[in-house]
């Protein structure tokens, strides 16, 4: 359970800088919304041939606050996805470890049976718009794995990143011929020897974006 013990806090964490956000935005829309009411009382009262003393200063400050409101979405929906993905790494994590308990007789597959789930959890349709909102249109329920997979021993050949246990899972993988440790980063070629790499030896130092092919098949994909 110490590998997931972090996750509150940090989810938290998150959720506490998205509120933040919310209500800078609450202010932000605000002001602007006050601004757009003066020209607009002005002009219903005096016309537009008598210029408003402050229409060019509160167009420019409007201007300038929708432009850091936009700035503030993105900066929420990059905090929802680093949320998620907080989600991803801990359930993969997770089961990869309880698969090595398995495998080395320390924990019978039988044992681990998935909780029913909660009865107040949103609908689908619910889930998917707040991925629409806050996740940048990601279906992330589709790719997510679960731990009774990773059980079963489900294929990791599509994931781009994998968080392993120090006690690794006694396969041997990457260019070094080592178990699985650490960060690592699969190979999107199907036919790749290797399959997995430590972000070590393949010179790497944060998850790769897009497919990623190691040095070799790189090599062989140009002849």
């Amino acid at each position: 359970l110490h590998l997931a013990s972090n996750l509150p806090s940090e989810i938290q964490y998150l959720y506490t800088e998205i509120s933040a956000k919310d209500r800078l935005i609450a202010e932000y829309q605000e002001t602007c919304h006050s601004r757009e009411e003066s020209l607009e009382n002005h002009y219903r009262q005096h016309g537009t041939l008598l210029k408003h003393p402050k229409e060019s200063e509160y167009v420019d400050q409007i201007r300038k606050l929708q432009n850091l409101i936009l700035q503030l979405q993105d900066e929420k929906v990059l905090l929802a996805q680093n949320a998620m993905d907080l989600v991803e790494k801990h359930t993969l994590q997770l089961g990869g470890y309880m698969a090595h308990l398995v495998r080395n007789g320390r924990m019978t597959a039988e044992s681990i049976t998935p909780a029913s789930p909660p009865s107040n959890l949103p609908t689908e349709s619910q889930q998917m718009e707040f991925g629409r909102t806050f996740g940048g249109n990601r279906p992330r329920s589709s790719t997510t794995p679960s731990i009774s997979s990773v059980l079963a021993g489900e294929s990791p050949s599509k994931r781009k990143d994998l968080v392993i246990d120090e006690d690794g899972n006694g396969e041997l993988y990457c260019v070094c011929r080592q178990e699985a440790y650490g960060s690592m980063v699969a190979c999107d070629d199907k036919d790749c020897p290797y399959e997995w790499f430590h972000w070590g030896c393949v010179n790497l130092s944060e998850k790769p974006r897009g497919k990623w092919y190691c040095p070799a098949c790189t090599e062989s994909r140009r002849r």
